[in-house]
């Protein structure tokens, strides 16, 4: 902060991921925002790339891609995001097009959204909740007019054990699984468009079938 008068410390009382995140969007200033969680990185140099590429193409939406980054290996896709949407298309478009590549990535810091987008929007993500990406994520995508991809591997997503996600199961997990699968379902009918329901509800079957292999583990525990 004492070197960098762009770099802001924001302090609040702890209300979770969401909550961290919606704060800094509605506190930020740029034009564009990227997400990035406390264990993960960016590659160098990458922030300049992507935005002159959204702000060229006056995206809602650019959508970039992600490594996994594991303790013996680094995994990327067979595909990146790029090579499945080519141009500017409308965010329903990208969202299938992924999906049916099967190289759909729900995690919101695969995205770089335009601020002005998000508030006009109210794209927020819903406090209280795990999992709270695989809910945004599509709820973006279908309010953006403007959307294309990024050829770059902007972000380094470290996989440790003991993450929010990682770690074993717990009743808010579950019932987070349960009420996102939910809520994608009922994105599914706000367009007429069979592709996009085809796809919406085999995500919202994933994510409600890890639901119930986690109330499972807990049921089996409780015993």
């Amino acid at each position: 902060i004492s070197k960098y008068k762009n770099i802001k410390c924001i302090d609040r009382p702890n209300g979770g991921l969401s909550a961290a995140r919606n704060t800094g969007i509605v506190a930020a200033k740029g034009e564009y925002i990227v997400l990035l969680d406390s264990d993960d990185w960016l590659e160098e140099n990458v922030l300049g790339q992507l935005y002159n590429q959204a702000k060229e193409a006056d995206l809602d939406v650019l959508i970039a891609n992600t490594k996994w980054i594991y303790p013996q290996k680094t995994h990327i896709e067979k595909q990146n995001s790029a090579e499945i949407i080519s141009t500017v298309t409308n965010g329903t478009d990208a969202l299938i097009k992924l999906m049916q590549a099967e190289i759909y990535v729900p995690m919101a810091y695969n995205y770089i959204c335009k601020r002005e987008f998000l508030i006009a929007n109210n794209l927020n993500f819903k406090e209280g909740l795990i999992y709270e990406d695989e809910l945004w994520t599509p709820q973006v995508l279908l309010k953006a007019n403007r959307v294309s991809a990024s050829g770059l591997y902007h972000y380094n997503y470290l996989q440790r054990e003991n993450t929010i996600t990682n770690t074993e199961g717990s009743q808010l997990k579950a019932d987070s699984f349960f009420y996102v699968s939910k809520q994608i379902l009922a994105l599914s009918t706000i367009k007429n468009d069979t592709d996009l329901k085809e796809c919406l509800w085999l995500r919202a079957a994933i994510l409600y079938s890890r639901g119930m292999s986690m109330q499972k583990e807990l049921n089996n525990d409780v015993k």
